[in-house]
């Protein structure tokens, strides 16, 4: 792999041209953007310049008009406005890395975007269906029960300790999906995962975790991950493979989507998956949270462990956690 512009100016400051500065500062103005991001901007861009394209406009770049008809088109496919806001998004963030007037900061395209959160509103009282698909918290039942339905073989062991660690280490998908083996040390008290990175952790400050070994053999993710790296010979490298139909375990790291699976797997192994409501990997962090705030855990420590950057961030969570607890005012009411 070539030098980057950053590594020539590093190496050789004496022989540093404006050319290196611009492409420098092109590097670390692409670093900014997390790779995920990058990724889903490009998909969506892609999306909207092949409908631009088959209705006779230009895609890129785009005018205000061009935009508030491709949200109009995406709120007719039924489309949540979360998604819509996330096109949105993407095709502004494009503009705006490009230097290029931004649609979404038009006065018609705004407009439109609130036109949409009023109808999708009004549309929700009359239908009773929630505007956002937000990811079930499960109970502590939810999750005993998953991880006992899980079989063990080297992919039940390994989707069991994803599970596991997942709920009482608040962690996101792509958290778990990124670990190494070396992020993991077992200790008298259970074990102490580093986070390297993370979502809202894009410089790699990095968090550490520590979870205790849990009284409950078959819940106890300090038990379950010896488990699974004895059974998948996991020493080193990525923490959680890629598991092959055969059972054969991969160099490479499960995927962010593998880890949902593995979650929906477990859920649909216990039976729960259509009881609950919408089970997947954010699951887990959403549980973590309500599970321990319902079991009177301080806001502040809940807030630590996963690394939500402010309360008002994790305040659903909260009000999930305390909504059936003493401070309910329901308790008692009627004798």
């Amino acid at each position: 792999m070539p030098p980057t512009a950053l590594a020539a100016i590093v190496h050789q400051s004496a022989l540093v041209t404006l050319a290196d500065l611009k492409e420098a500062d092109r590097e670390n103005r692409q670093a900014s953007i997390a790779e995920s991001t990058k990724r889903a901007y490009a998909a969506d861009l892609r999306r909207f310049c092949a409908w631009a394209e088959q209705h006779g406009f230009r895609g890129f770049p785009a005018t205000a008009e061009t935009v508030g008809l491709y949200l109009a088109a995406l709120q007719a496919k039924g489309r949540k406005p979360a998604t819509i806001k996330r096109a949105l998004a993407s095709i502004c963030a494009t503009h705006r890395a490009a230097g290029l007037p931004v649609p979404g900061d038009s006065v018609r395209v705004k407009a439109a975007m609130k036109g949409i959160n009023n109808r999708a509103a009004r549309l929700a009282e009359e239908t009773g269906e929630p505007i956002r698909d937000q990811a079930a918290a499960l109970s502590v039942a939810d999750v005993v029960a998953m991880v006992t339905a899980l079989p063990d073989t080297v992919r039940g062991l390994r989707d069991r300790a994803i599970v596991l660690l997942g709920v009482t280490g608040a962690f996101r998908r792509s958290e778990i999906a990124r670990l190494h083996v070396r992020n993991v040390a077992f200790t008298e008290e259970g074990i102490r995962v580093h986070v390297m990175r993370s979502k809202t952790d894009q410089r790699g400050d990095g968090r550490v975790v520590g979870i205790v070994t849990q009284p409950n053999p078959r819940a106890c993710p300090v038990r379950a991950l010896t488990a699974y790296q004895e059974a998948a010979d996991v020493a080193e490298g990525f923490l959680f493979r890629s598991i092959t139909n055969a059972l054969t375990v991969s160099e490479r790291r499960i995927s962010d989507v593998g880890v949902s699976r593995a979650v929906k797997r477990a859920a649909k192994a216990a039976g729960i998956e259509k009881q609950v409501g919408r089970i997947s990997a954010h699951s887990l962090r959403a549980s973590a949270a309500t599970i321990a705030i319902s079991k009177g855990k301080r806001a502040d420590a809940v807030q630590r462990l996963g690394g939500w950057r402010s309360a008002v961030s994790m305040a659903p969570y909260i009000r999930e956690g305390e909504l059936f607890g003493d401070d309910n005012a329901t308790v008692g009411l009627l004798g």
